[in-house]
């Protein structure tokens, strides 16, 4: 008896096909609904796949086919896109799909520093009047969270947030009051990491 459930255990365990070490397409943290990307110039997209698949990146209807090395990594460059949107990003793996929704093409910048930058909207003078008037949807803020590492971390996890007065309190004024300038002048959708 004890032979035969071996045997069965045998038999079942070599008909589940292998996983691969990564099961599915993996795009870091920076990636998601409502970012935006540089206009005018072909953009970086990169991630994780299993090794060898083939991986199939879509953005603004402009399509790369590449394969993953033999660790799982792969990049490319796709575009360039014209400033606006909004734009969907979409990356095919052999048995996964991402979707990124509302991705606008524009300017992208990063706002760094300490007290001044950090220093938010809400605190800023007549904070209720320019919180309640910050309805600009062009405008998209990503905050890369605070985190403490011995050594360069490659990935961050953080959403994207579109402009509103239920988002810009906590936006950084100085990053606030610069893109919204930007975008007042030249129309262009305005990105911010602020790191």
């Amino acid at each position: 008896m004890r032979k035969y459930f071996l045997y069965a255990a045998l038999v079942l365990a070599m008909s589940i096909p292998a996983q691969p070490a990564f099961p599915a397409i993996r795009m870091p943290g920076v990636f998601g609904d409502n970012m935006v990307v540089r206009h005018g110039q072909e953009t970086r997209i990169w991630g994780r796949a299993a090794p060898g698949e083939w991986v199939t990146v879509d953005f603004a209807g402009k399509k790369v086919l590449l394969r993953a090395s033999e660790n799982g990594q792969w990049d490319t460059w796709v575009g360039p896109v014209e400033a606006g949107g909004p734009y969907e990003l979409k990356v095919r793996g052999t048995t996964t799909y991402v979707v990124y929704k509302n991705v606008m093409a524009g300017d992208v910048w990063v706002a760094g520093g300490q007290s001044n930058m950090e220093w938010a909207v809400s605190q800023a003078a007549d904070a209720a009047k320019e919180i309640e008037a910050a309805d600009y949807p062009e405008i998209r803020f990503l905050r890369v969270p605070k985190a403490m590492s011995w050594v360069p971390a490659d990935d961050t996890s953080a959403p994207w947030k579109v402009c509103s007065p239920e988002t810009a309190g906590d936006f950084s004024a100085v990053a606030y009051y610069y893109a919204r300038e930007l975008y007042e002048r030249t129309g262009i959708p305005q990105g911010i990491i602020d790191a």
